[in-house]
């Protein structure tokens, strides 16, 4: 539950960044394709799209990793590996 929040919280603080960060880097084309530049609905469905689809890519990295190392059988695995 606590992770959920704190998702939570990171998606909106990423997406607020991302309303704003385009001007903030002015007009930088790069950017453009992440964060909004201009108020149409297109924009703002972006910049609540790519936060989330972020911390999913970082959140299952993480969960990967932990599941990895919690098997015993995969730990046994990667004692080998290294």
């Amino acid at each position: 539950m606590v992770f959920l929040i704190v998702s939570i919280v990171i998606i909106s603080i990423i997406g607020t960044l991302a309303h704003f960060l385009y001007d903030l880097t002015n007009h930088n084309k790069f950017i453009g394709i992440f964060a909004a530049v201009n108020e149409s609905t297109w924009e703002h469905i972006k910049i609540a799209m790519t936060p989330t689809l972020l911390w999913g890519l970082i959140d299952g990295f993480i969960y990967a990793q932990i599941r990895i190392i919690s098997s015993p059988k995969r730990r046994a695995c990667l004692r080998l590996l290294c």
